[in-house]
């Protein structure tokens, strides 16, 4: 019963502005179905009617913070939404005020808690077009954990690598719990679902762990140590790294062309950095060009690293409180103090730059070509979902033609 409610809520919040979404959080301390309104502030009168709607076709009573709506077989009767209204004797009611947090709303049916809540058995059965409207409504900002907040905060970071949410929406979060009660509300429970492979999670781990390397390299390239500028090509190797994982992982996952034996056979159990790339443009020949561009960024950002971290300490000098270092392209040229010291002003000038200013450019640099890498991704994903059953039975789906028909449901 409760994903009728959940339905409900959501096709008729989400006529209501693009600005608001709603959200299941799971049941609350006392047992009540809780969701949660982004943003927590938002009213106004269409709001009112869509929860006083829902209240009455579902012959329950609910709250956001202070304001009780009522369907007139519940409590009393309260058509319209009242603030603090008297409750029956003996009819629980949950607080309306979130304990952890704005926003939140508490629901109950009239005789009992309105549920079970249990994870549905066996796969999310889906009509595709349906689907990719529900999937779009997805967005880091709102579902994503404390993490993807902070790299979606990063505005020019995440402008850069807009492409990792298009992806997440289609390819990650249906291996979580947020769709688990589709066509209703997404859920805010971000485990995996039961059943998914092993591979799978892997691939949803190299994803997350490409948004995290780049995190980490923006918050060294601020500057604020002595050993940031080592630190920053650290990361963003690593990041660099990550990507060709995944990539390994959409091949054995997505692709279906390889698995994890072949990979490590044919790179030298991933040791061999050339036979990598190669084995990369040989098995996803739609994305050659952004590889050899990827493959660039990634080299240039290795011999920095390499030079920065295992060699001694370079040559830096500075203007006021600005720290100028030796750009990327001058590390080899320079990399002896004698050679930095002797060459003419004019050429080590050139030679030099800003800090902040080196790392801020090999940043979006890199998550630009990253970007690039997963357009098509993006935009071949839905079609391979859709075209292949055991790709979504991997996923836990089933496409069906007509979801809404009684045939096509339990």
């Amino acid at each position: 019963m409760y994903q009728d409610l959940l339905r409900s809520l959501r096709e008729r919040t989400s006529k209501l502005s693009q600005d608001i979404h709603v959200r299941f959080a799971g049941k609350d301390q006392h047992g009540m179905l809780a969701l949660k309104l982004f943003p927590a502030d938002f009213h106004d009168e269409q709001l009112d009617i869509a929860f006083n709607e829902v209240a009455a076709l579902h012959e329950l009573s609910f709250c956001v913070n202070a304001k009780r709506y009522s369907s007139p077989n519940t409590f009393g009767g309260y058509p319209s939404p009242i603030v603090d209204p008297p409750i029956a004797a003996g009819q629980k009611f949950g607080p309306c005020k979130a304990a952890s947090g704005e926003g939140a709303l508490y629901v109950e049916s009239k005789s009992e808690i309105y549920g079970p809540l249990m994870t549905s058995p066996g796969n999310i059965r889906f009509k595709m077009d349906e689907f990719k409207a529900w999937l779009s409504e997805l967005t880091l900002s709102i579902d994503g954990d404390r993490r993807e907040l902070a790299f979606v905060a990063i505005k020019e970071l995440f402008r850069s690598f807009r492409n990792y949410e298009n992806l997440w929406k289609i390819a990650i979060a249906p291996l979580t719990n947020r769709v688990e009660y589709y066509p209703g509300l997404p859920s805010m429970d971000i485990d995996f679902r039961p059943g998914i492979s092993a591979d799978l999670m892997t691939m949803a781990q190299y994803h997350y762990s490409i948004m995290r390397s780049l995190v980490f390299a923006y918050e060294h390239s601020k500057g604020v140590l002595d050993s940031s500028y080592q630190d920053f090509f650290m990361h963003l190797v690593n990041a660099c790294e990550q990507v060709q994982l995944f990539l390994f992982a959409w091949l054995v996952c997505i692709e279906k062309s390889l698995t994890w034996e072949d990979i490590e056979r044919r790179t030298k159990k991933l040791r061999s950095e050339n036979e990598r790339e190669d084995l990369l443009v040989e098995e996803l020949p739609f994305l050659r060009s952004q590889l050899q561009q990827f493959k660039s960024s990634h080299h240039q950002a290795k011999v920095a690293r390499n030079i920065l971290v295992h060699g001694p300490q370079l040559y830096q000098a500075r203007k006021g409180e600005e720290v100028l270092v030796l750009r990327v392209a001058a590390l080899k040229k320079y990399a002896e103090w004698y050679e930095a010291k002797g060459a003419p002003e004019r050429k080590i000038d050139k030679a030099l730059v800003s800090q902040q200013a080196e790392m801020r450019e090999n940043l979006l640099n890199v998550a630009r070509k990253i970007d690039a890498l997963w357009a098509p991704l993006v935009t071949t994903f839905i079609e391979k979902l859709e075209g292949d059953p055991v790709l979504q039975a991997t996923y836990g789906l089933e496409l069906v033609p007509h979801l809404h028909d009684p045939d096509d449901t339990e």
